[in-house]
């Protein structure tokens, strides 16, 4: 069980443990509609040589939909005695809510997991005091695809301080996880989500590792409009303090940060190092940032990562944070989604392929280190920036920001059913400048018409010093001046928008 590091697992199944669901028969859980409308605690646990953990404050075996409408929280570790002199270990914390079997919780009361107990103090004897015992997670799906509805906290309980000693001091326990998915499933987080922290170690014992925020071990989809943190680790005297805890940790992730999130790790015992803010560990991932989502600290992707901006409210996003040795780090794919407008600002380092799918990206810095950038239906690509070999593959190329030009460092091509549109002024149009060659594949471009008086005038609205391949197809004109006619033409490197009485 994640984050229940130092619980027996051969002792797990004799704990005593409520089963809510059918109050006249202790131990057997209904695969029905629960309530939880009481305060519910798990019963302590016992430490020793052998130790007993808490128990959970409630457990569902079939696939049960919860309603926890009053506080519930798992059973205390309980502390390690000292025997003959030698202080024995604390027992595990016990899970808040616990699920066996998938199933569903809708959290509108606190669930937290419960508290490590406390190492046992060695009084006599060169040998170390009992180790903390771990704090169990908050809300845990332990097997089968689970749904967490959160509206009210859940947290996971911290780890037991490692016992005193005459020689080496006890480590301290791990804190337990906040929310803890096995096999998949779904959450959507409205309130915090947040690991325990880790016991102190006595003595030259380890502090305690904090508790992950969120684990998904086996994938899930999970969209969170509050704080989700990774907690603090365990102080040392003398030995090492505890690493905090990862906010989200997890492979094949599909996370959505609302503008609410705040997505953060834990930092160490010793308050100098935070622990990466998202972890993915393998898989197929996807991380999508709305307007206003916050995220303290480092993002490391691994397997196939896509970085997506997305949402519908509009955003403007450092590029150059989105490489290896900057915040967003590991990931292979960017995408532009929803309807919003993100702008890219600083010069980017990323090195995979983009893709514009809805929305529209502004781009006022240089990105033509991306390895394509492709434009699809519903998307839209625009700015006064410099951008790498691009496709407009149903999509729309709107280059400037009102009247201006776009640089493509690299060739571009456009596929029928594009768009290409131009604003025009009496001065000016828009434009596009490619230093490799246009292929111009039947696109229609609309022309936009500002207010003013015109005269009749050549526009150029594509450059290429490599040449222009093929022609535009349909023309639309938006607001063309009284008594004028527009028409396309075209040379070797070059397409014209001519403006003529």
């Amino acid at each position: 069980m994640l984050g229940s590091a130092g619980r027996p697992a051969l002792l797990v199944a004799c704990l005593p443990v409520l089963l809510l669901g059918d109050p006249s028969s202790p131990g057997a859980a209904r695969a029905a509609d629960v309530t939880i409308s009481t305060p519910t605690t798990g019963t302590p646990g016992t430490g020793g040589g052998i130790p007993i953990a808490g128990g959970d404050g409630a457990q569902y075996t079939s696939g049960e939909t919860v309603n926890v409408n009053a506080t519930v929280a798992g059973g205390a570790g309980g502390a390690g005695p000292t025997f003959l002199g030698q202080g024995l270990r604390g027992s595990a914390g016990g899970t808040g809510l616990g699920f066996d079997a998938g199933g569903t919780a809708n959290v509108n009361a606190a669930i937290t997991g419960g508290a490590g107990g406390a190492g046992g103090n060695t009084v006599s004897g060169n040998v170390s005091g009992g180790a903390g015992g771990a704090g169990g997670e908050g809300l845990a799906f332990r097997a089968g695809a689970g749904t967490a509805n959160i509206a009210a906290t859940v947290t996971g309980g911290s780890g037991g301080d490692g016992g005193t000693s005459t020689g080496p001091g006890g480590s301290g326990g791990a804190g337990g996880a906040g929310l803890v998915l096995t096999q998949g499933g779904a959450a959507t987080i409205n309130a915090a989500v947040s690991g325990g922290t880790g016991g102190s170690g006595s003595g030259v014992g380890n502090g305690g590792a904090g508790g992950a925020g969120l684990v998904l071990t086996q994938g899930g989809t999970v969209t969170i409009n509050a704080a989700v943190t990774g907690a603090r680790g365990g102080s040392s005297g003398g030995g090492s303090a505890g690493t905090g805890g990862v906010g989200i940790t997890g492979a094949d992730m599909n996370l959505t940060l609302g503008g609410g999130a705040i997505v953060s790790g834990g930092f160490d015992g010793g308050g100098f190092t935070s622990s990466n803010a998202i972890t993915f560990t393998g898989g197929t991932n996807r991380l999508e940032l709305t307007s206003g989502a916050t995220v303290l600290g480092n993002v490391q992707a691994s397997g196939d990562s896509t970085f997506v901006l997305g949402g519908a409210t509009d955003g403007t996003f450092t590029i150059r944070q989105l490489a290896s040795t900057y915040q967003f780090k590991g990931f292979t794919r960017f995408e532009k989604a929803g309807t919003s407008t993100w702008t890219l600002t600083t010069t980017g380092r990323f090195t995979g392929p983009g893709v514009v799918s809805g929305g529209k990206l502004v781009v006022l810095s240089d990105i033509h280190s991306f390895s394509s950038l492709t434009v699809n239906p519903g998307g839209t690509l625009g700015g006064t920036g410099t951008v790498g070999t691009t496709t407009i593959a149903g999509g729309t190329l709107a280059p400037g920001n009102s009247i201006g030009t776009l640089s493509v460092a690299g060739n571009l091509s456009f596929s029928a059913g594009s768009t290409y549109a131009v604003e025009v002024s009496p001065t000016a149009s828009d434009r596009v400048n490619v230093t490799g060659t246009a292929a111009l594949g039947g696109a229609t471009v609309a022309a936009s018409f500002a207010a003013g008086t015109y005269v009749a005038k050549q526009y150029t609205i594509l450059n290429a010093t490599g040449g222009v391949n093929g022609t535009f197809g349909t023309k639309a004109d938006t607001n063309l001046p009284a008594g004028f006619k527009s028409s396309l033409g075209y040379d070797a490197n070059n397409a014209y928008l001519t403006l003529a009485l």
